[in-house]
């Protein structure tokens, strides 16, 4: 009897990380998070030298370039060379988010929340040897930093509004990150490094076609039916 998952399998590529040996995934995912850390602290290092472009047009603009980075990611799937044109498209998402930060921080939004979180995760993925685990990372980092924003919401007498928007921002930020490049490695192959960082960066629409297969896997195995209460009745 077939007993399909709640949620559909992700999708994946002939020679992708998840077949390779542990020792060369858990090499995959640090210099990922590694090389991720390194666009993060450039964007952290320049967003002060950049104007504060208004929110809303900034926010479209990025959407937009995101939406053809996927497009192109779609189209160009099965093509041997498609890491390359998304290793390409790096330094255009990298810019982005880089006006998406400066506007934010224009609308007195607490954006940099999120350097809490993915520092601890940097340093979790860094030191915790071979023991690696992407529900423990994220758990243990959200924990931390969110003791961390805590601490320096009441050092700094952020207000509670703020510090809120603050925790879940850096929750929902980290959530995201981690779940992505668990979810990239069966995309990408072991030399695809600097694709699957451009993939963190481009990926944040596909909640919106992951969550139309999600519906039609439900669909299709009568998932929901599972839920259904029984009528105690018949």
């Amino acid at each position: 009897m077939y007993i399909p998952n709640y949620i559909p399998e992700p999708d994946a590529i002939p020679e992708n990380v998840t077949k390779e040996k542990y020792a060369l995934r858990l090499v995959f995912i640090r210099q990922v998070v590694a090389r991720f850390g390194l666009c993060i602290a450039l964007i952290s290092g320049m967003v002060s030298f950049v104007s504060r472009p208004p929110l809303v047009p900034t926010v479209l603009a990025l959407l937009s370039l995101i939406a053809v980075c996927s497009l192109t990611r779609t189209l160009l799937r099965t093509k041997p060379k498609e890491y390359k044109v998304a290793e390409s498209q790096l330094g255009l998402l990298v810019l982005g988010y880089l006006a998406l930060t400066a506007a934010l921080l224009g609308v007195q939004f607490p954006v940099w929340s999120l350097l809490f979180g993915f520092g601890c995760f940097f340093v979790y993925t860094a030191f915790c040897g071979r023991d690696f685990s992407f529900v423990g990372a994220y758990t243990l980092s959200v924990i931390v930093s969110s003791v961390l924003i805590a601490s320096l919401a009441v050092f700094e007498h952020i207000s509670p509004l703020t510090s809120a928007k603050a925790l879940g921002w850096n929750a929902v930020g980290l959530l995201y990150v981690v779940y992505d490049l668990a979810a990239l490695m069966s995309r990408r192959r072991k030399h695809e490094t600097w694709a699957a960082v451009a993939d963190l960066f481009r990926d944040v629409l596909n909640v919106f076609g992951y969550s139309y297969r999600v519906v039609r896997h439900w669909r299709r195995h009568r998932i929901l039916n599972d839920f259904t209460p029984e009528n105690p009745f018949k």
